[in-house]
């Protein structure tokens, strides 16, 4: 993975904003657009080659498929919104989900026939009559059932988990009120079988900002606790959905 930091210290984001306001400041925002081409070719070549790995020239097309995503990017940077995310490595990952997404835009746009597009569309009206299977689909997202090798889905779900947990513990700006909602949720973890625990706070806890991408800390509860990633990806869902359903109304909002 290529890291977010270099040279340079403005943050990812900021230089994304920078972009998005290229009208008014040509200069800066050219700038900008250079620094976070360097920072993230090397992941999105890396998406791109396991989306065209089964056509013919794939690397050469993947490039493609990566100077077309960036173009895009540098067209529609003013849409991306990092939320009330703050922390580095979560925007980081914030910022790929962002993307990706536009990189699913583009493959279905400009990489896809027209009969392949016919069966997308109609996969993605199947899914939205489901509502078991709802996720944020639109008519140029491409779903997972006909891509899912191509784009690291995994990744959206921990993004997600992180992002949820980072606005469950920036809840309140006053130490006494952090030490409390800590507390709080403390007590959840210990209530829990121990090896759920253990993974809750291995992944909130003890997870190392840029070490590790979301797949490797998959891997590796995989592997320590001989335990399937759909399981793991249970235990930590329902730790989410734990604190935001029974912890809401004891903990501490930031007003």
């Amino acid at each position: 993975m290529t890291d977010s930091s270099n040279d340079s210290d403005d943050s990812d984001d900021y230089l994304i904003e920078l972009i998005g306001l290229k009208e008014d400041f040509q200069k800066e925002g050219m700038a900008a657009y250079g620094e976070i081409y360097n920072r993230y070719w090397d992941k999105l070549y890396h998406i791109a080659k396991g989306v065209c790995k089964n056509r013919n020239g794939y690397e050469q097309e993947a490039e493609d498929l990566v100077a077309d995503t960036f173009q895009r990017i540098y067209n529609q940077a003013s849409s991306f919104n990092k939320g009330d995310i703050t922390k580095k490595e979560v925007i980081y990952y914030r910022i790929l989900k962002w993307m990706t997404s536009i990189m699913k835009n583009v493959f279905f746009d400009l990489y896809i026939d027209a009969p392949g597009k016919e069966l997308i569309l109609k996969e993605n009206k199947e899914r939205k009559n489901n509502p078991n299977q709802i996720e944020e689909i639109s008519s140029h997202i491409i779903p997972i059932k006909t891509i899912k090798k191509h784009f690291d889905d995994e990744d959206e779900v921990f993004l997600n988990q992180l992002e949820n947990l980072e606005k469950n513990n920036h809840i309140s700006e006053e130490e006494h009120s952090e030490t409390i909602n800590e507390e709080l949720i403390n007590q959840y973890i210990n209530s829990l079988p121990k090896r759920e625990a253990e993974i809750v706070r291995e992944t909130y806890m003890c997870y190392v900002p840029g070490k590790n991408t979301p797949k490797e800390v998959l891997d590796y509860f995989e592997n320590k606790f001989g335990t399937k990633r759909d399981n793991v990806r249970r235990i930590l869902k329902k730790f989410r959905d734990k604190i935001k359903e029974d912890l809401e109304e004891k903990i501490i909002i930031r007003r």
